[in-house]
């Protein structure tokens, strides 16, 4: 029989994983797709012919455990026939480990009602004659040549990527109140007090009385609770993980001397360059699962051991699929554990496969109470400027405060040293916190090319000289002036601009600021 390279990706991804007001609705929401892929995967473990690509398959297990979103696989049966055999387990999986539960609970706590049939019609996975479905099920399938497993799999990629603009937009009739998580699917008509009393694992943190949610809302709060086959791991609230006390109560920012917590959470979002290029180059697939393998040990053994080294207290992992890492962090450890998650991917890949790869990544800093969801949106908008703005291999910084709005900045991985020098004379006060904003006077005022840069230069450290700390004996002074201004110039002079980037170098300046204050603002 043919044989087939089938490629697949189970969605909506960024919606339903950002669709997120607690950090445990974010993490609910990112396991749950990652083990309705696995269930896909080892459905199609069962297929004649079977051959893993992606995720790491070893003697029919998942290497890790987990699965991302997207897989790939060689099977011998019928395409049509693979997907409605993966369809049929997705949907199982789904209903008897999330929907039913949920289900059966709430029938427990408040009887039948006109809430059960929009409940059944919402946790319909797929279309049928009353739903329109929530889960997106893509996948392509190319007759397979093993002399041409790289062209081959860049042929489905490329399909699967054409495939996915095709999106259908079914009609979606939700009367009503809406929910006030995903502002789509109509609030259920439930006594949401009895539901609070009906179980002592829920009450007013789990389903806050101001909400009224809808069925995908209400499954990812309470599918962990009400099904003792699911591992339950609680995530810190924002508040706690900005303030890097996993034992901040989730329903106060007080913490437990009675002090009000005012802090700023770091969501960091790090991805793998060149990912589709590398994956199409492996030309063999032997490679090609050589590679999936180091990617599943990243994610599974690498990612979560680096999280717990230099992510705090509170720092959490929320998930690792492969390249692909989302981390909530403290504003003091975020730099510092990018930095060491961009070097961790690049040590496993060069160490498993003997090759190059880098890594970008985006931080979004905001404040804590701000929606998680918009801290989500920057984080990925971040990431993509660190590969787009800052050619790859870089770290870009979205920053969201006060009236001033948002500040973006970025560099290449190799400037933070530069950026941890600034930090460093910022802590120990040696010079003015008002230098950021100096250098970006100078950045501004200094423009045209009749501005040489030794005249920029000389500005700027006569500047700082006049911003350094006063109680400084001279040659401390001249240290601490030659160190800022060396920094400031490695920052401003990135080679892969063709220009230099004063007002990158004042923004940087003065986020280092930002930082060495534990997230204290001006005033």
């Amino acid at each position: 029989m043919t044989s087939h390279l089938f490629l697949a990706q189970i969605g909506p991804v960024q919606s339903f994983i950002a669709q997120a007001r607690r950090t445990q609705d974010l993490y609910v929401g990112s396991q749950i797709l990652s083990n309705l892929a696995v269930a896909a995967v080892h459905a199609a473990i069962r297929l004649d012919g079977f051959k893993p690509i992606f995720p790491f398959v070893e003697n029919g297990e998942i290497y890790g455990g987990t699965s991302s979103h997207v897989f790939a696989f060689i099977a011998t049966s019928d395409p049509r026939e693979i997907a409605h055999h993966l369809q049929a387990a997705l949907t199982a999986y789904w209903m008897e480990y999330y929907a039913l539960p949920v289900r059966r609970e709430l029938q427990r706590i408040l009887g039948g009602g006109d809430w059960v049939k929009t409940f059944d019609r919402q946790a319909e996975p797929f279309k049928t004659d009353s739903s329109s479905g929530w889960m997106e099920f893509y996948w392509v399938a190319l007759a397979y040549d093993a002399t041409r497993h790289g062209e081959i799999y860049g042929q489905a990629r490329r399909a699967l990527s054409q495939r996915k603009m095709l999106r259908h937009f079914p009609q979606v009739e939700e009367p009503g109140i809406k929910c006030t998580l995903t502002g789509a699917q109509s609030a259920l008509n439930l006594d949401w007090a009895k539901v609070r009393r009906g179980n002592p694992k829920i009450g007013d943190i789990v389903l806050r009385p101001n909400e009224n949610l809808g069925t995908l809302a209400l499954i990812k709060r309470l599918a962990q609770i009400v099904n003792p086959d699911e591992t339950v791991l609680r995530f810190p609230p924002t508040d706690a993980i900005a303030a890097d006390d996993p034992n901040l109560r989730e329903d106060a920012s007080i913490d437990t001397q009675g002090r009000e917590v005012e802090g700023y959470l770091a969501v960091l979002h790090m991805d793998g360059d060149n990912m589709g290029k590398t994956l199409s180059g492996l030309t063999t697939l032997s490679l090609h699962q050589d590679f999936s393998k180091a990617l599943a040990h990243f994610s599974s053994n690498v990612a979560p051991q680096v999280v717990k080294d230099h992510g705090g207290r509170a720092g959490r992992l929320v998930y690792a699929g492969g390249d692909d890492v989302l981390v909530l962090l403290s504003l003091k450890h975020a730099l510092n554990c990018a930095d060491a998650l961009q070097r961790a991917f690049k040590s496993t890949i060069k160490s498993q496969m003997k090759m190059e790869m880098t890594a970008s990544a985006g931080i979004a800093i905001t404040p804590s109470n701000l929606p998680l969801d918009r801290a989500l949106e920057m984080a990925r908008k971040a990431e993509a400027i660190a590969k787009d703005h800052y050619g790859r291999d870089a770290i870009a910084i979205a920053e969201a405060h006060g009236s001033s709005g948002l500040r973006e900045t970025g560099t290449k991985w190799d400037k933070l040293a530069h950026i941890h020098a600034l930090q460093a004379v910022f802590a120990n006060k040696q010079v003015s916190s008002k230098l950021g904003f100096d250098l970006r006077e100078i950045a501004y005022a200094m423009q045209g090319g009749a501005v040489t840069r030794s005249m920029r230069e000389a500005e700027m450290r006569r500047v700082l000289k006049r911003r350094s700390n006063e109680v400084l004996k001279d040659e401390d002074r001249k240290q601490v002036v030659q160190i800022v201004g060396d920094a400031v110039m490695m920052i401003a002079e990135d080679g892969h601009i063709p220009n230099p980037q004063w007002d990158e170098a004042a923004n940087w300046a003065i986020l280092a600021r930002f930082l060495a204050s534990g997230g204290k603002r001006e005033g």
